[in-house]
């Protein structure tokens, strides 16, 4: 039983490790592409008032754009994390189980 929950929490750690990364690498590129928008903003400004208040615009973009990041990778977090501890709490049960059933444990 302790062998089985030991598996149970190694292979949700590894799907949480993924789902992670995953959110880290999604997250970096959309706030990559709001950077280039925003930059695109000021390039494409024709005159100085045109480019002071892309500057702006772009500056609250980018703001946005930091935020979103991470919001989204918290979210993730909690998602990876919630999947670990439902498999700790599903190998903790397995463990109990095998115990009140006097089961040889491993």
């Amino acid at each position: 039983a302790r062998e089985e929950a030991d598996r149970l929490v190694a292979e949700a750690q590894k799907q949480a490790d993924q789902i992670k990364a995953d959110a880290r690498k999604e997250a970096a590129r959309v706030k990559g592409e709001a950077y280039a928008a925003a930059d695109k903003l000021v390039a494409d400004a024709s005159n100085p008032f045109a480019k002071a208040a892309a500057q702006v615009a772009a500056q609250k973009l980018k703001e946005e754009a930091d935020k979103k990041e991470q919001q989204f990778i918290a979210e993730a977090d909690k998602r990876a994390d919630g999947i670990v501890a439902s498999a700790r709490a599903k190998g903790d049960d397995l463990i109990r189980k095998a115990e009140a059933t006097d089961t040889k444990l491993k």
